[in-house]
């Protein structure tokens, strides 16, 4: 008997501690089963708001996306010898007014990836003091991305040095964004990384041009989106706003090629008169010796200015020496001259020498805003 009661006990003590380890273990699922439940509602909340932040955000989006600008362009005019480049950036030709490869991948940016940059990355310029109150005035227009101008207490002749055509080849677009910060860059807006390149070479502290394709006297092709005098109104204006906002930040703008449209007035003041509007310079690259656009600028009462020496029509390096030397004693006659090169390596070569030797010859290197009130 005492054995019987004995296992009997046991078993019971058994019992009870099964059903203890089951009462706790089902306790346990319970618990995990409703950490696992918060969990879930948690993330899908989670997922929930970040759809609600993202459809609030997406029309933001939809408006700071460039259209697509379409491929359209007509070749027209002046060519010459193009240089060597890597085969999927087309390379301007050597001739004052460029050219535009006809054929293989264009350079255009068709997927509006430049409407990526634009917010204003530096402000160079301290705006100019108000007559009234001595105060600083918010800067408008160029000034506001004006460089700092080089203090001249000597009152040095000034030398302004313009470096078109940059954009189609990076490697030759870095190399002239490694010359010195008072060198100024013309960017085609049509090239694969404009507006990169421009945000990079601000804040290198450069100024900036849009170098803008317009209509050559002959056949050479000033490139996609060119401003041709032929154009529908509303295709043109389009084009040009196109143009415009591919890059920036920048002071104003030049004509890349455009021996046709700058002798062409009604086609002109279409372009000047969104430049006025921006308060924009208007730099006369002077492709053609009859253009009248400089003189219809200072008319319209633009800022503008007019190119004095292109260096490198002839890429041998001691005509650019030459070149360089005629910009000298006219910088010594009138105070200042502005220099257009192009970012070919011999070009670039000369002028990296010689800008090292320029302020020892009696000359200040300027950017293009500093002779502005002097020539416009």
């Amino acid at each position: 008997m005492p054995d019987d009661l004995t296992t009997r006990q046991t078993e019971k003590r058994r019992a009870l501690w099964r059903n203890v380890i089951f009462i706790a273990l089902l306790l346990v699922g319970v618990g995990l089963g409703w950490i696992i439940g918060e969990a879930g509602r948690d993330e899908k909340n989670t997922r929930a708001t970040q759809q609600k932040i993202a459809r609030e955000v997406a029309p933001e989006k939809e408006m700071a996306t460039e259209p697509d600008p379409g491929t359209s362009a007509q070749p027209v005019e002046e060519s010459g010898p193009v240089a060597s480049q890597p085969p999927a950036l087309p390379q301007p030709d050597q001739t004052a007014e460029g050219s535009y490869p006809p054929s293989g991948r264009t350079a255009l940016d068709e997927t509006g990836a430049a409407a990526a940059n634009r917010q204003k990355e530096l402000d160079f310029r301290s705006p100019p003091a108000t007559q009234d109150t001595g105060q600083a005035a918010p800067a408008t227009g160029w000034r506001q991305f004006a460089a700092l101008t080089p203090h001249n207490p000597q009152n040095l002749p000034r030398i302004v040095v313009v470096i078109d055509d940059v954009g189609p080849n990076l490697a030759q677009a870095r190399e002239a964004m490694a010359l010195p910060p008072a060198v100024t860059l013309a960017i085609l807006p049509y090239a694969d990384y404009a507006a990169e390149l421009a945000r990079e070479a601000r804040i290198k502290g450069h100024e900036i041009l849009v170098h803008l394709p317009m209509q050559p006297a002959n056949d050479a092709d000033p490139g996609p989106q060119a401003m041709l005098a032929d154009l529908p109104e509303a295709e043109f204006n389009r084009r040009l706003e196109w143009n415009l906002a591919q890059i920036a930040d920048y002071v104003g703008v030049n004509n890349h090629m455009g021996s046709q449209l700058t002798q062409d007035p009604v086609a002109m003041q279409r372009v000047l008169g969104v430049l006025k509007e921006r308060d924009l310079i208007f730099l006369d690259s002077r492709t053609i010796a009859t253009t009248i656009a400089a003189d219809l600028s200072r008319a319209m009462q633009l800022p503008t200015l007019e190119r004095d020496v292109f260096i490198d029509n002839e890429l041998v390096p001691d005509k650019i020496r030459l070149q360089l030397q005629r910009a000298e004693e006219i910088a010594r006659t009138r105070g200042s001259a502005i220099l257009i090169g192009h970012p070919h390596k011999e070009t670039l070569d000369v002028l990296r020498d010689w800008i090292d030797t320029l302020e020892a010859r009696g000359f200040l290197l300027v950017p293009l805003t500093a002779v502005l009130t002097e020539k416009g």
